[in-house]
């Protein structure tokens, strides 16, 4: 491993956040806010492909090949307040082993990282991957934070009705933010959050209105501080 790898690991563990939801709930417009806005944050965020819905130019991020001509990063670009944006090439753990490495290599760190995954995924696996992985701790000193799942108010019954997916979702969530509150009414809220409760009692509901949220309830949620260095294990 490269000297950049020993520095990583004398470093406090990243947390990587995994944000799931299904089609329409809201994660583009969470993502965007990341990007974007000036929290104060320095988040690395991996997509599965860049849409013309964040505004990121393509032809803007095309990365360096590593020593093997090769590049684990497939995209990448650097926005104004600090924050990453990078597609996957190759296998996850690849592309946050290169991340990291990259950023260490400049000096800097990232406060945390933020997955996004595609609106019909099943966190399940991609949250085990992470957990199980001792290269990712141990080389990278990074490690799984929490699955946080976005949930469409007012389609979220009839996408339960519909498909599995939904459910899966919930079901692996550390944290749901209820999105699109504004759309339907107190009671329909009530009866959507008692639905959750019943997929998923385990898990802090959070309501919010075009993915408007404190990024505090996504980010460092204590997997890290609180279960120990080896963050927490995901519901399997």
């Amino acid at each position: 491993r490269t000297k950049a790898n020993a520095s990583r690991r004398d470093m406090a563990p990243t947390g990587i956040t995994v944000v799931t939801g299904f089609l329409g709930a809201g994660k583009t417009t969470l993502v965007n806010y990341v990007l974007h806005a000036d929290h104060g944050y320095r988040v690395a965020v991996i997509l599965n492909e860049f849409g013309a819905d964040l505004g990121i130019e393509k032809m803007l991020v095309q990365d360096k090949t590593d020593a093997d001509g090769d590049s684990a990063v497939a995209e990448w670009v650097e926005l104004n307040n600090g924050c990453v944006c990078c597609t996957v090439k190759g296998s996850l753990i690849q592309t946050i082993d290169a991340l990291l490495e990259k950023r260490a290599a400049s000096g800097k760190k990232f406060d945390f990282i933020l997955l996004e995954t595609t609106g019909l995924a099943d966190p399940g696996p991609v949250a085990q991957e992470l957990w199980v992985d001792d290269e990712l701790l141990e080389d990278d000193s990074a490690v799984l934070d929490a699955v946080v799942t976005l949930v469409d108010a007012s389609n979220i019954r009839r996408q339960l009705r519909e498909g599995k997916e939904a459910a899966l979702q919930i079901a692996y969530a550390d944290t749901l933010i209820l999105n699109k509150t504004d759309l339907v009414s107190e009671a329909d809220l009530a009866e959507v959050e008692r639905i959750l409760t019943g997929i998923n009692g385990e898990a802090r509901v959070v309501r919010s209105e075009r993915s408007v949220v404190d990024l505090s309830v996504v980010l460092n949620q204590g997997a890290v501080t609180v279960a120990g260095r080896r963050g927490r294990r995901p519901v399997l």
